[in-house]
């Protein structure tokens, strides 16, 4: 907890790199009007950084105002929230885009019709 302030920087950090490789990768992508799979992963990402953050913020104010027991509480906390939530996030991923099908037959869309789809896109 001693380097609250290294970690806050490092969100920050991170912060700014999630979003210019955001607005990188949305530029390089044809324009569509609907949320894809990479648009809930930068979500995702987004939210758990805000919340790291505001983690941080709560880690500095406990311990700075002499309840170090608070604050070690808060950092356990993130300690397993963010692997967890990283967790939830990529399964909700796979699931809703249906990227790993987990039993023969469950995919919505059948193999042939993808790909007629992706070939007539990119034509």
């Amino acid at each position: 907890i001693e380097h609250i302030g290294t970690i806050r920087n490092i969100v920050t950090g991170s912060l700014l790199t999630v979003t210019f490789l955001h607005g990188a990768l949305m530029g390089n992508l044809p324009p569509v009007d609907y949320i894809v799979a990479l648009d809930v992963f930068f979500y995702i990402l987004y939210a758990v950084i805000v919340i790291e953050m505001l983690v941080s913020i709560l880690v500095q104010r406990a311990s700075e105002g002499e309840k170090p027991d608070q604050a070690e509480r808060w950092f356990r906390f993130a300690k397993v929230f963010f692997p967890v939530t990283f967790l939830v996030g990529a399964l909700v991923i796979i699931l809703r885009y249906d990227l790993i099908p987990l039993l023969e037959g469950t995919r919505r869309w059948p193999k042939e019709k993808m790909l007629a789809q992706n070939s007539r896109s990119f034509s």
